[in-house]
């Protein structure tokens, strides 16, 4: 029975693992905020268009490039070492996006978005030359935040995700439990300080 539930407890980190994969929670954010702000189909199917191919489809397909050539052992790139190259490509996907975002004046809170993931990568891909931090923990923190500042009390319960992943990535041995916990504070302090930063300055 012992090894049952061990074993029924492993599936269901590797499947809330797999499932809380950070693209899927910034198709996730991009869809919600696009949705909001939108006027009209046209508009949301632009905006998201963007977002998703930028932030969630070009990261991922460069991962699973990588795979497929070898570069990297699995698509959750359980190696530190073989993490820096996913995350300079995501940096550029992001730049663009954010670009592009800019250019077509869509709402400061998406675009803020995006630029927050600009930045959060890039602080993710220094702290991973000496450390291993838990991208999915960031990856589920970072854009709570972001919809907190459109849904507070919504999105409140939802940050229970955040100990759900962090519990899923270490009985997995991906990650510590100091390692999640500095990928959720640095998603979550990160992401505030910039949105209100970004948020002060535009209605100035």
């Amino acid at each position: 029975m012992a090894i049952i539930k061990r074993q029924n407890l492993y599936r269901l980190a590797k499947v809330i693992s797999n499932v809380f994969v950070p693209p899927v929670a910034t198709a996730t954010a991009f869809l919600l905020l696009c949705l909001h702000y939108a006027a009209n189909i046209v508009q949301f199917a632009l905006w998201f268009i963007i977002c998703l191919i930028f932030a969630a489809i070009l990261p991922m397909m460069y991962v699973i490039h990588l795979e497929l050539n070898g570069q990297v052992s699995q698509l959750l790139i359980p190696i530190k070492e073989q993490r820096n190259k996913p995350y300079l490509f995501g940096m550029l996907c992001y730049a663009i996006g954010l670009i592009l975002l800019i250019l077509l004046r869509v709402p400061i809170l998406i675009v803020a978005l995006m630029f927050c993931y600009l930045t959060n990568t890039a602080a993710t891909f220094i702290i991973n030359r000496y450390w291993k931090i838990s991208a999915h923990t960031m990856g589920v923190a970072g854009p709570l935040i972001c919809l907190s500042f459109v849904w507070p009390k919504s999105v409140l319960p939802v940050y229970l995700l955040i100990p759900i992943v962090a519990w899923a990535r270490v009985h997995l041995q991906a990650h510590t439990t100091m390692q999640t916990i500095a990928g959720a504070l640095l998603g979550l302090l990160l992401t505030f300080i910039q949105l209100k930063i970004i948020l002060q300055l535009n209605f100035q």
